[in-house]
Parts: C-alpha cells; sequence; structure tokens
C-alpha cells in the first residue's frame, strides 16, 4: 500500500471541539463524518470546506444511538439502533425524510453495496438483513442461527466488488459468504484484537486499532502510519481506503 493523499482538518474543527467517530465517503470526492457525541455531522470536501448538516438536533431528528452513515445514490442514510429507524438526508446534509423500520431489529451494524442496498446486522434477531426500495425484507438475507451453532460476535462487515460478503468476529476471523448468503470460507485470526475490514480490488484486509493490518489473499502483513494512530474508522471506494484519525484523513491505495 501507497499513500495517496493526506487532508488534515480544518482549524474551525478543532476550535468546535469536533471529534471524529465515524467516517463515509461522499458521491463527490469529500467525506461525510460524524461526531457521534455531538450528533453533529459534517462533510470535509477535496479542498477542506466544511458543510454541515441542517438536520441533526431538530425535533424530527433526535438520534438515539448513530451506528451507521453512508452515500448512497438517492442520498445520505443515517442508520439509528435505538430509534430502529433510517435519516435520509440529502447531499447538502439537509433532511428529506425518515424511515421507520417495519421490523424491530434494533441493527447494530449495517453496510451498503454499490446499488445502496443496505444490510443490516441484528444481534436481537441474530440474522443480517436487506434493506431496499425503502423497506425492509422480513426474511433474512443471512440466518445466522442456521450458519452457526452459536451467537457471532460481529466487529465489522464488509461487501467486496462481487457483491460477497465478509463478517470479521469478535476472535479475529473473517467469514465469507456468497452474494446469496451462503458461507463460503473460513479464514483464522492473523492480528491481536482486529476491528476493521476493508475490500480493496480482489483482496479483503484487516486492521486493528494501532494500524496493523493483513492481507487475506497475499498472506502479507500491512501497516498504516504512526501519524495515523490510533486508527477511528476506516472505508474504502474502488483502490483506496480512508484511515480517519482525530485530526486527518489518510488515504491510501492498492498497488
Amino acid at each position: 500500500m501507497s499513500i495517496s493523499e493526506y487532508r488534515p482538518f480544518p482549524d474551525k474543527l478543532d476550535h468546535l471541539n469536533f471529534e471524529p467517530s465515524m467516517l463515509s465517503w461522499s458521491l463527490s470526492d469529500g467525506f461525510i463524518i460524524l461526531d457521534n457525541s455531538k450528533r453533529e455531522l459534517i462533510e470535509l470536501n477535496s479542498l477542506g470546506e466544511i458543510l454541515f448538516s441542517t438536520g441533526l438536533g431538530r425535533d424530527t431528528f433526535r438520534y438515539g444511538d448513530l451506528i451507521w452513515i453512508g452515500s448512497i445514490p438517492d442520498g445520505v442514510n443515517v442508520v439509528d439502533r435505538l430509534e430502529n429507524k433510517i435519516s435520509v438526508l440529502d447531499f447538502n446534509l439537509n433532511p428529506v425524510q425518515t424511515i421507520d423500520l417495519n421490523l424491530k431489529i434494533f441493527p447494530d451494524k449495517v453496510i451498503s453495496d454499490s446499488w445502496g442496498r443496505l444490510f443490516m446486522y441484528s444481534k436481537t434477531y441474530n440474522n443480517i438483513y436487506l434493506f431496499e426500495n425503502g423497506e425492509l425484507n422480513d426474511q433474512p438475507y443471512i440466518n445466522l442461527f442456521k450458519e452457526f451453532d452459536f451467537i457471532p460476535c460481529i466487529k465489522d462487515m464488509a461487501i467486496n466488488k462481487n457483491g460477497e460478503f465478509g463478517i470479521l468476529d469478535c476472535d479475529g476471523r473473517l467469514i465469507i459468504f456468497t452474494q446469496n448468503g451462503s458461507r463460503q470460507m473460513i479464514y483464522p485470526s492473523y492480528i491481536e484484537k482486529a476491528k476493521f475490514i476493508v475490500s480493496l480490488r480482489s483482496d479483503w484486509f484487516i486492521f486493528n486499532e494501532q494500524g496493523l493490518g493483513f492481507s487475506i489473499n497475499e498472506k502479507k502483513n500491512s501497516s498504516i502510519p504512526k501519524s495515523s494512530i490510533p486508527v477511528i474508522d476506516i472505508v474504502s471506494r474502488n483502490l483506496s481506503m480512508a484511515i480517519l484519525s482525530k485530526d486527518h484523513i489518510l488515504i491510501m491505495d492498492v498497488r
């Protein structure tokens, strides 16, 4: 991996005591960043300019426990676990609508694919559900009770370009499912305290907060520069991954 770009946060964010907790690529060449403690959502564009959301803090957008933010073709989605709902914002981060999930799954983890479909893991039901076309499918996409003889502890999830589904469990194992939701492969733990999984090119990478990583296909260690440690969040797009640190975003490319 090689460093492609370093994007420091503007001084204004430091003055506002902004504490980043979650990251998503925007549809442009920017990033959407959440401060979960303050319920503050911003977009940081490639020029270092900040766009603040007008939706957070209003009566109709009082978030309980935000567990995912993401840009999809229809806008920006914010998933609230406790409220069991999705708040939809436009690309200027203005509120558009709130979608109450038709099942009380109280999602714990969420990821999206390139078509804007959301995959929601519910610890309550031990299932992964598919949300598409504005509705939650009441039949599980992956029934984890059928795939395992125990209730897995899930750290992170990811989807690759082929629609294959990766789950990183709390023991650091990587579990791969086909695009049809069938279990395909289980890889053992390769690094201590693994927390993040990203899909890059045709490979899966696992990282911990201290920047230690491992390539599943190449069976090689990789690392994130010490200046970006501890890692707060990691997201991938195409051949690049973006690492969220306390005061900057580092973009690295797969060679």
